[in-house]
């Protein structure tokens, strides 16, 4: 089993019009980025063993809201993101794909 718990959020992490791309990038690329590479390279040994991936994401997802808009939108794709491995890699016997959903 692969359990992915990777996510920051920064007290720059604002509304959209004020937020840097600095941020934003750096946000996006602990919680979307980082998850999908790590998962790239956990793919191989967890097609061989049946193996399962879970990715927590956040009930942030779902919900708009007037700062953190970096961590929203990364949550929102990392529910994407793991959708996507399910369809892709379910047949294989990585049968078990799931995003956790937890309140922040």
């Amino acid at each position: 089993m692969w359990w992915c718990n990777a996510g920051i959020f920064s007290g720059g992490d604002i509304d959209v019009a004020n937020e840097a791309i600095e941020v934003w990038d750096d946000v996006t690329a602990v919680d979307v980025c980082a998850v999908m590479l790590l998962s790239k390279h956990a793919l191989p040994h967890l097609r061989l063993n049946r193996g399962s991936i879970i990715n927590t994401a956040s009930t942030h997802a779902f919900a708009g809201d007037m700062v953190l808009t970096g961590y929203n939108a990364a949550r929102a794709a990392l529910i994407a993101l793991t959708k996507y491995l399910a369809t892709q890699y379910g047949h294989e016997g990585c049968d078990r794909m799931r995003s956790a959903r937890v309140p922040r």
